[in-house]
């Protein structure tokens, strides 16, 4: 059997150690991110029922939009005025 040298073999051990502690994480880090993505989530939520009410604040606009149309050609029709669209 062939005999490591000291120096070697303490360097080996550190990195050992080094990396198994680099793939423990601490519970607090892992509290920590859960709670941004809960956040995250909570966000996008707001986000998305934010989205459908000014969707539907679009598509109401758009129904008075096109009532205010029909209302100006009826009455430069009744006029006599040409109503340019």
């Amino acid at each position: 059997m062939r005999h490591i040298p000291r120096a070697p073999r303490l360097v080996l051990l550190a990195l050992a150690a080094a990396a198994m502690g680099a793939c423990v994480e601490s519970p607090a880090s892992a509290a920590r991110q859960a709670q941004q993505m809960n956040d995250i989530s909570d966000q996008l939520n707001e986000l998305r029922t934010e989205n459908a009410t000014l969707e539907g604040v679009v598509d109401s606009l758009h129904t008075v939009i096109a009532k205010h149309d029909t209302t100006l050609a009826r009455l430069g029709n009744a006029t006599g005025v040409v109503v340019v669209k």
